[in-house]
């Protein structure tokens, strides 16, 4: 392709469009061949995929993976293949960007617009309207809530499904038909809903008699085979709960927030727990710190029983901590029966979305040529920047016969790859009337698709809740984990230094594509102060994570199952070190020399807690329910960090006193304690007034 030099340059973006479409339609006109005769269909489009550079998405509803296919095609295009291979099936294609979309003829997405759905929606036994009725389109967290007369509006495309939800009322679902825009919604109760018992601050309630804002969610319902933590499981599971994924490392941080507001407070069993991941970063600037992971990396998602998410005035009875709300989580407990074991496992494959295409190497080199001709006549008033004649006095930076011998460098692929995900939990359950169990253990591994990046988790979780006497019961649990980690370099860069601290990532997308990937001598190239995205595969950087929890709480009943006094005192306690080493032959932060960095942290939070309850149903018209507590709740803390340079490759950190260069040694300690008084009480009139 050749372009005209003197040609304005308001052109060079409409030059760079078409550039990329020629280059689209050079890819979709490349000629395949392919002969197969009852081949699974899988491995057709794995042919496909290969020889085109275009990837199938699809979903597992569209064809059973045991379909073969016939095909015998020789030098055709990618549309020719694709008409061949689905002619005559109930499967449709299109092609949108670098993807073949495939969908079932009955449910190709409409290209209609969305437009705004608008209803109300009453009470079928008497047509009153209800208020904070959940509607949302189901399958996605796009969705909304009825105002005070039971309206509600919603954008909505053609087809999609609406959830209708509230509680003490059974779930309604409808698809959105093309010509109607305002629609009536008649809610049935469910009265087994509604004797339904609920989690709550300090204790449960039928939901019948909720008067606050709580949301549960039945981890029963939510596929657990790639959620390594709580955070992650919750995505999308409850509304009025905001989910933002800020980091795509395995565990990768995903910050909860409750209608909008700053992190809630967890607790577990009774007990509060951190809600960040507990985390070190090295002290010295030339060192990546890009560590990013959520909190609750220790439970483990399968041990959970229920979620509540308590809203507002719900989470009141926790004080000014729980100012954005609470995450109360119950944990499995044994149930009276004979032991059962069970046993789920999952091995889930994971590659990367098509990802952004750069320019190859020549390529690069033009388009450098016209930047770099533009910037001289823009530096000299020339035309089309000023009025005068272009002088003949620019210099290509590169020639012709560069750009005709250069070698193309994909430095992607030396940092992004294939990766897998496999969870295994094995857990055994029974009981007798005085004593119940529940023992579990899980590994959950994963293999990231970048470079260098990785986890491995061990979980063993414990409850057992004894009937010592019939006035007094005691419950205990415990939680042991180990988790290991290997923290890819990732993310954009380091201490928004830009390229000089780029990631392996952001790295592979900016460095020229003509350079090599090492230089004569065997050495790694270095350009400008990018680094270079192979060297940094032998960056080293993991992160071993130890913890215990428990908790017990002993139940004394003191006057007739009418006044019962409890006790709960649980301890959570996470150990953490981390060791980053980059070798000497690793340019970073504009440095070339070893340097590491051995850190370590403990935190501790302990939970005391004292409460007086006392239950009444008087002559069947008034239950009275009332709580007085107080409790005692301390956080503390300590680590140590050193960073060091200028030691030899094969000791790293394992003697850090034979670093000749600087070492930065650091400490920390910190201690936080609170108190708190709390009283709750409720009346019920007649089951009906609360």
């Amino acid at each position: 392709m050749t372009t005209d030099m003197n040609r304005p340059a308001k052109h060079i973006c409409l030059l760079i469009l078409s550039l990329t479409v020629s280059l689209a339609a050079f890819a979709q006109n490349k000629k395949l061949t392919i002969n197969v005769s009852d081949a699974p269909i899988t491995s057709v489009m794995d042919q496909i995929e290969k020889h085109s550079g275009y990837f199938f998405i699809y979903s597992k509803s569209v064809f059973d993976d045991s379909r073969t296919v016939s095909l015998r095609v020789k030098d055709a295009s990618l549309k020719e293949v694709l008409n061949r291979m689905f002619t005559g099936t109930d499967i449709s294609w299109k092609i949108e960007k670098k993807q073949i979309v495939l969908s079932r003829k009955s449910e190709t997405p409409s290209n209609s617009a969305p437009r705004l759905l608008s209803g109300k929606i009453v009470e079928a036994s008497n047509g009153q309207p209800l208020q904070g009725v959940t509607v949302m389109i189901d399958g996605t967290t796009i969705g909304t809530n009825t105002d005070a007369e039971g309206r509600f509006s919603i954008k909505v495309d053609d087809g999609a499904k609406l959830r209708v939800s509230s509680i003490g009322f059974r779930d309604e679902i409808l698809i959105c038909q093309p010509d109607i825009d305002n629609i009536t919604i008649s809610l049935k109760e469910d009265f087994d809903m509604l004797n339904e018992s609920v989690v709550v601050g300090y204790g449960t309630v039928s939901k019948k008699n909720m008067t606050t804002a709580v949301v549960s969610v039945k981890t029963d319902e939510v596929p657990k085979a790639v959620n390594s933590n709580l955070n992650s499981l919750l995505m999308g599971r409850a509304p009025g709960l905001q989910a933002n994924q800020t980091s795509g490392q395995p565990d990768g941080k995903v910050n909860l927030s409750i209608r909008g507001g700053g992190t809630p407070i967890y607790v577990v069993d009774g007990v509060v727990m951190p809600s960040s991941a507990i985390s070190m970063s090295s002290s010295n600037m030339n060192m990546p710190s890009n560590v990013n992971r959520s909190g609750m990396g220790s439970i483990n998602p399968s041990d959970i029983e229920s979620i509540e998410i308590l809203k507002d005035a719900s989470a009141a009875i926790y004080g000014v901590r729980a100012a954005d709300g609470v995450i109360l989580i119950t944990t499995k407990q044994g149930k009276q029966g004979k032991p059962s074991v069970t046993y789920d496992g999952s091995y889930s494959f994971v590659r990367n979305y098509p990802y952004l295409e750069v320019l190859d190497a020549k390529e690069f080199m033009i388009f450098s040529n016209v930047m770099n001709k533009e910037t001289y006549l823009y530096n000299n008033s020339m035309y089309p920047y000023g009025s005068a004649i272009y002088d003949g006095g620019w210099t290509p930076r590169f020639t012709d016969k560069e750009i005709a011998n250069a070698q193309t460098t994909d430095w992607t692929r030396f940092v992004l790859k294939h990766g897998y995900i496999h969870n295994h939990n094995l857990s055994v359950s029974g009981g007798t009337q005085y004593v119940k169990y529940y023992l579990s253990g899980q590994f959950f591994g994963q293999d990231g698709t970048v470079v260098n990046s990785g986890m491995n988790k061990l979980t063993l979780h414990a409850n057992i809740n004894a009937q010592v006497f019939k006035f007094w019961n005691i419950t205990a649990s415990m939680n042991v984990n180990r988790n290991k980690y290997l923290n890819a370099n990732t993310g954009a860069d380091t201490g928004n230094r830009g390229a000089t601290g780029a990631s392996a990532l952001y790295a592979s997308l900016i460095i020229p594509p003509y350079l090599p990937e090492k230089q004569e001598d065997g050495s790694y190239t270095i350009f400008s102060n990018i680094p270079n995205p192979s060297s940094m595969r032998d960056i080293s950087d993991d992160t071993t994570e130890n913890g215990y929890n428990f908790n017990v709480s002993t139940t004394f009943n003191l006057w007739k199952d009418y006044l019962k006094l409890k006790g709960v005192y649980g301890m959570n306690q996470e150990n953490s070190l981390r060791n980053t080493y980059i070798p000497s032959t690793g340019y970073f932060d504009l440095v070339m020399k070893s340097r590491g960095n051995v850190s370590a942290q403990t935190r501790r939070y302990q939970t005391a807690e004292v409460m007086l309850s006392f239950s009444k149903d008087i002559a069947n018209v008034v239950n009275i329910d009332a709580m007085l507590g107080m409790g005692l709740y301390r956080q503390d803390y300590y680590g140590y960090s050193v960073d060091y340079e200028d030691t030899i490759d094969v000791i790293r950190e394992d003697d850090i006193a034979s670093a000749t260069g600087n070492v930065f040694p650091g400490s920390y300690r910190g201690l936080n304690e609170h108190r708190s008084q709390f009283l709750k009480a409720s009346a019920d009139i007649l089951d009906r007034y609360v």
